[in-house]
């Protein structure tokens, strides 16, 4: 399994868990999953870009 992968579950599962241990409006809870997609999306892609430039090192 890629990293990136494996870090987007963990998010995945640290929002899930945190959803059923503290339950909140649920307004909020679109909230903060929209939060953690943007910041997921914004980690996948730094780690896209530092793959493509380790990969195009010599």
């Amino acid at each position: 399994m890629s990293h990136l992968r494996l870090l987007v579950l963990m998010l995945l599962s640290l929002h899930i868990v945190g959803c059923s241990v503290y339950p909140t409006d649920i307004n909020a809870r679109l909230v903060q999953a929209e939060n953690d997609a943007a910041e997921a999306k914004a980690i996948a892609l730094e780690a896209k870009r530092l793959a493509e430039l380790a990969h195009s090192q010599p």
